[in-house]
């Protein structure tokens, strides 16, 4: 929740995003917007007194070289504006030194993995053959950034002096710093103006396509999306259930314990002890127990370092820093006054007379309000466990629509042309491993978006996807042809495309085989010529979009193996490929792998719940255990005298079983109510779903209530099988 808060003057740093609507009801939100939108209102706005643009395709880890040792840094493209608009601190060098194509920035981290020093301005780097020039050193950008990076490579470099115009290939990410005070609805309200003064809006708006620009905090960017709030509000319930769960239980074993302290504590009044001196006592062994618990924390934190700096994605390092001291010292704090004050309290309570007799508490109201509470807890737990356990393995098995089972990418082949690629294609060929290749993009990738027009009237119908696509992509996929043909050799040049089911329904046309219609490119009529079956784009967090299959080439290799993917086969592969390319940096992955990825913080929250259920039973069988041997020692009598009048150890243990029935039935209930509600709000996020039904709620509230009667029972078997002659012999 505290991403992006350490920016210079982050208040008045915004980024652009853009809302964008059709005549048939098509509609998206993208931070993806086009070149000159943030450089002009730098220049026209007097309230914008920085702006910034970054290369929207190109931020991911690159592969930089020093003499022979390479090395892979997280890298995003920007222009000479970024350090000034976004406030980067430097070391050293020119703040606007990338309007130099070959100049780069590198963080203080990156200077001293490459060089082993901060002095590094004018040093040399290589990367994809090309020289460039380190202009200056900038300091390491935290953990908690949207934005995490440590080269910046100049947008000269990747577009020269290109300008693709105002309203054609939105490419980019535009940010602008604002003066002190400035109004934002004002100044998004002159952005319309700004467009009709640079293009004629009013024919796009003719044509079904309203644009709406407006302007995100950059505080928000990460802590303002839902699924962030929602996740935050999810861990959050679970951290204060298993806290509070931990303090309940600290309390019902301290009740719990009433009998056998009940002496001490009237020894202790007897020798002048006051109800005060009574609560200091308790207060000092609370104190003393929480210490230890501290040092058991920290202990175990250290060595479950590497796992937990998994789970959290973060070094510990940004959890446990000077600014979220408070945090850690408020949770302390709060856990040390519910478990002091309350049995500190009732054990002051207790009478000086109780010295002379044995002592029986008989207010089962706290110990049943306390177990009534954490079955509840448990019960929610589990419950919310198995309903994001069951939803990860739908989302890993579900049928996308492709098949990824043997399937292998390459990546690093930009610098071939297609003419070698084709030599490239042919040695892999020949590879008796090999079924059958492809140049194609990937469903699981981000696919470029454009407005699907009317030919004859300009009428702009929707935005489709397009996928760079060969006569080889459907065998090599998967992909299941409906209808229609497939792309031949010559559907580059007749302009022929293949489109999804979603698409068809869209151009809403009894049979799109032939239609035409323009897209890509203003001018360029496509004639479809056949119908795929949907399959998943991205993830199951996103919506099937209108996908157009278009024969255009694209420098990746998508290869189908007919034997199972090993890592001898993967070196095989990489060596060849590298061999073939002259490319250190060319390299193939497995596709069930990436498409796995999508899912690593599903993955990574299921097991946080899973952790927590544990440790949550875990507390609440404690505190069971607690309260059943308390209403074993109390009920001693009460059950020597049942057994003298005929009940057999059966009988005993179904008594022991009710009580706790009573209490566990209407709790585990209540836990499934509230893990209905809370699963229901974290499968928005899927597109995809799997059912809450009964089936599952009901063998959660069979499996909680099973675990709670054994636990009972196991517990309370011995003085059901003890001779009650050894519980009356002392009357």
């Amino acid at each position: 929740m505290s991403y992006d808060n350490f920016w210079t003057d982050k208040d008045q740093v915004y980024k652009i995003h853009v809302r964008g609507t059709f005549n048939k009801g098509d509609h998206y939100d993208s931070e993806a917007i086009y070149l000159l939108y943030a450089p002009t209102m730098y220049h026209e706005f007097e309230e914008v007194i920085a702006a910034t643009n970054l290369f929207y395709f190109r931020a991911g880890e690159e592969l930089f070289k020093v003499g022979e040792h390479s090395y892979p840094e997280k890298t995003i493209v920007a222009d000479s504006l970024y350090i000034r608009t976004m406030g980067i601190p430097m070391i050293s060098g020119d703040p606007e030194a990338l309007k130099v194509a070959e100049n780069i920035y590198v963080s203080e981290a990156s200077a001293t993995k490459a060089f082993g020093t901060l002095d590094v301005v004018g040093q040399k780097v290589v990367k994809d053959e090309q020289v460039l020039t380190i202009a200056g050193v900038m300091k390491d950008i935290p953990e908690n950034s949207h934005l995490k990076y440590d080269v910046i490579m100049s947008l000269k470099n990747q577009i020269g002096d290109w300008n693709p115009g105002w309203d054609q290939t939105d490419a980019f990410n535009g940010y602008i710093k604002v003066a002190p005070g400035t109004n934002i609805e004002a100044l998004e309200a002159k952005i319309p103006e700004m467009m009709r003064r640079h293009y004629d809006v009013d024919a796009e708006i003719a044509k079904g396509v309203v644009k709406t620009f407006y302007l995100k905090p950059v505080t928000s960017l990460h802590s303002g999306t839902p699924q962030v709030r929602q996740m935050a509000l999810i861990l959050s319930v679970l951290a204060f259930s298993l806290l509070f769960a931990a303090a309940l239980n600290y309390v019902l074993i301290s009740i719990s314990s009433m009998a056998a302290r009940a002496k001490v504590v009237g020894i202790h009044k007897c020798n002048g002890a006051t109800g005060r001196n009574v609560i200091r006592m308790f207060i000092r062994e609370s104190g003393v127990l929480l210490v230890i618990s501290l040092l058991l924390a920290v202990l175990l934190i250290y060595v479950f370092r590497g796992p937990i700096e998994v789970l959290i994605k973060n070094p510990l390092s940004a959890i446990f820093s000077r600014d979220n001291f408070w945090v850690i010292s408020c949770v302390v704090g709060i856990l040390f006054v519910l478990t002091r004050y309350i049995p500190a309290w009732i054990f002051a309570a207790v009478p000086v007379t109780h010295i002379f007799r044995s002592y029986a508490d008989n207010k089962k109201g706290w110990k049943r309000i306390l177990l009534f509470i954490q079955f509840s807890g448990v019960s929610f737990m589990v419950t919310f466990l198995a309903i994001i356990y069951f939803q990860y393995q739908m989302v890993l098995n579900q049928n996308i629509g492709y098949s990824m089972d043997n399937l292998v990418f390459s990546s690093g082949l930009y610098t071939i042309f297609q003419e070698q690629m084709e030599t490239v294609k042919t040695e892999f060929f020949h590879l008796p491993e090999i079924s059958n290749i492809s140049q194609s993009h990937l469903p699981h990738r981000f696919l470029s978006g454009n407005s699907v027009t009317h030919a004859e009237t300009g009428e702009a119908l929707f935005t489709g996807r397009a996928m760079y696509a060969d006569k080889h992509t459907l065998e090599t996929l998967g992909l299941r042809l409906l209808y229609g043909r497939n792309l031949s050799d010559h559907s580059f040049t007749n302009n022929e495309v293949l489109i999804n089911e979603t698409c068809a329904r869209m151009l809403n046309v009894e049979d799109p085989v032939g239609y035409t219609f323009l897209f890509w490119a203003e001018g360029r009529k496509h004639t479809v010529v056949g119908v795929v079956e949907d399959f998943q784009y991205q993830s199951l967090f996103e919506e099937i979009p209108p996908v157009i299959l278009v024969p255009e080439y694209l420098p990746v290799i998508v290869a189908k193996l007919n034997v199972p993917v090993t890592p001898l086969l993967m070196e095989k592969l990489n060596d060849l490929l590298r061999k073939h390319t002259n490319n250190e940096q060319s390299e193939f992955f497995v596709l069930q792998d990436e498409y796995e990825l999508r899912y690593y913080d599903t993955k990574l929250f299921r097991n946080s719940v899973i952790i927590s259920s544990v440790i949550m039973l875990i507390i609440t069988l404690l505190g069971l255990i607690g309260f059943v041997q308390d209403e074993v020692g109390r009920r001693q009598k009460e059950i020597a005298i049942r057994k003298v009048n005929g009940a057999e150890a059966f009988n005993i243990l179904i008594l022991l079983s009710r009580d706790v029935a009573f209490i566990a039935v209407p709790a585990v209930i209540l836990g499934l109510i509230f893990s209905y509600f809370v699963g229901t709000e974290w499968l928005q996020q899927f597109m995809v779903k799997i059912p809450l039904g009964i089936v599952l709620f009901g063998l959660s509230c069979l499996s909680v209530l099973t675990i709670l009667q054994v636990c009972v029972v196991m517990r309370s078997w011995k003085v059901a099988m003890e001779n009650p002659v050894l519980s009356l012999k002392s009357e």
